[in-house]
C-alpha cells in the first residue's frame, strides 16, 4: 500500500497547533518557547438545550383515563423513573427492587430501584443500553406497583379457588 500525503489544511482540522511555551522546560527542546507542537483538538461541544419536561398536570391526566392498575404502572413508570417503550416492554417482575435494601438479595444498590437487562424478549422489546443498569424508584412507583401487583394476586386467587380440577 502506498503512502500518501494528506493536503496541509487536513492537519489543521485534525490538531490544533499550539506554543511550545505551555510545555515544562524538559518538553521543550533546545528551541524553547519559539518552536510549534500539534495539540489535541478538543472534542466538539453540543449546545445545552433545556428539556421540556411534563408538566405534573400532564402525568396526572392520564393516570386519571387510565382503566387499569398496569396502565397507570406503564405511565408512572415512564414519567417518574424516565424509561422507555424499549424497557419498559422488557422488564420483567424479577428486574424489581422495591425494597430499602437489597443486599440480602446480592445487589449492591441501595434503595428501592429496577433493573433494565439487555435480553432476548418473546415481544421482541430490547433496551438499547448494552449493559444493566438500575434505575431509582419514588414512592408513587412503588405503591403503583403495590396496587398492580395486588391486584394480579388477587384475580390469581380467585381463578384458582373457582377452577376445578
Amino acid at each position: 500500500m502506498a503512502a500518501k500525503e494528506a493536503p496541509g489544511w487536513v492537519l489543521g482540522q485534525l490538531h490544533e497547533i499550539a506554543s511550545t511555551q505551555d510545555l515544562p522546560l524538559e518538553a521543550q527542546g533546545e528551541d524553547a518557547g519559539i518552536g510549534y507542537r500539534l495539540g489535541a483538538r478538543p472534542g466538539l461541544q453540543e449546545p445545552q438545550t433545556e428539556m421540556d419536561r411534563a408538566t405534573d398536570e400532564e402525568i396526572v391526566a392520564p393516570l386519571h383515563a387510565c382503566r387499569s392498575a398496569r396502565d397507570r404502572l406503564i405511565i408512572l413508570f415512564m414519567a417518574r423513573v424516565g424509561l422507555r417503550v424499549g424497557q419498559l416492554a422488557g422488564l420483567r417482575r424479577c428486574d424489581t427492587r422495591l425494597v430499602v435494601d437489597s443486599r440480602v438479595l446480592g445487589c449492591e444498590i441501595e434503595g428501592p430501584h429496577l433493573h433494565v437487562v439487555r435480553r432476548r424478549n418473546p415481544n421482541t422489546a430490547q433496551s438499547k443500553r448494552g449493559s444493566s443498569v438500575g434505575f431509582p424508584v419514588d414512592f408513587l412507583v412503588v405503591q403503583g406497583f403495590d396496587e398492580y401487583a395486588y391486584i394480579v394476586m388477587s384475580s390469581w386467587a380467585m381463578t384458582a379457588a373457582t377452577s376445578s380440577w
